[in-house]
């Protein structure tokens, strides 16, 4: 389950965006997540529930899920980045997912995050504010899954791939005339992640790169990509420097400072 304007932007990207809950009727499948989440933040045995890959997967059903509810059902989704946040954070991991299963899991959470940024039609003012601070949380957890060390290749080059889909979607996709809000709020945290993480990764990978290529050329008609790329690109030209010139020039780390 992830963001369906991905699989757009990137053929190659070969994952599945149903879901056997997507054939639920809202209310029940509302209500039989939102029990799931519950027992899970109030069970102590993490292993107990998590003792095989199929646990995993079963539970990912539901938790990714969370993240497509109508924003109305913002509570639920809460729970889901809470339980991300503490598997992310290592404060309350099972065993399965720490020892096992570490970057499966963490490929499947980057799909589930993607769903967040999904256009909302019909929003009032205060449940626009909700999506936005939840696209927020996203951020968030992105950002720590990127910093995260270490963090194999495929991972890697998973989390980027999919950043770049959630950077299109805003610059380029439906939500510019279906909820121009969260593109406008969004677009700017977005994309600085993007560079950000990019820069951390020190990714060489060529098709990594040839995509992002034929997307960026997309998104230089809106300022925050020329801000944002003039910012990462005089950050690395103060590295540089700091490089050359010794600790009394320059910097000692790439800063976007925006």
């Amino acid at each position: 389950m992830f963001l369906k304007h991905i699989s757009q932007v990137n053929p190659n990207q070969h994952l599945s965006t149903a879901g056997i809950m997507n054939y639920f009727p809202a209310d029940i499948k509302k209500n039989i997540i939102q029990n799931v989440l519950e027992v899970y933040l109030q069970t102590k045995e993490l292993d107990i529930i998590f003792s095989s890959k199929f646990h995993l997967k079963w539970f990912f059903e539901f938790t990714g899920q969370a993240f497509a509810l109508p924003i109305e059902n913002f509570s639920i989704t809460e729970k889901a980045f809470l339980i991300y946040d503490q598997w992310i954070s290592k404060e309350r991991t099972p065993h399965a997912f720490l020892k096992k299963n570490k970057f499966y899991c963490l490929r499947e959470m980057i799909n589930h995050l993607s769903l967040i940024f999904q256009p909302r039609e019909g929003l009032s003012r205060d449940l626009t504010k909700k999506h936005l601070k939840l696209c927020k949380n996203a951020i968030q957890i992105y950002r720590k899954i990127g910093n995260n060390k270490p963090i194999n290749i495929k991972t890697r080059k998973h989390l980027l791939t999919v950043l770049m889909g959630i950077t299109d979607s805003l610059l380029q996709g439906e939500g510019l005339t279906i909820q121009p809000q969260l593109t406008q709020s969004q677009s700017w945290d977005v994309l600085k992640l993007l560079f950000e993480l990019w820069l951390v990764t020190g990714t060489h990978d060529p098709q990594l790169w040839d995509l992002f290529k034929s997307l960026a050329i997309r998104w230089f008609h809106r300022k925050e990509t020329v801000i944002i790329w003039s910012a990462t690109v005089f950050g690395l030209m103060n590295r540089v420097i700091g490089i050359l010139y010794g600790e009394h020039e320059g910097t000692k780390t790439v800063t976007i400072t925006l």
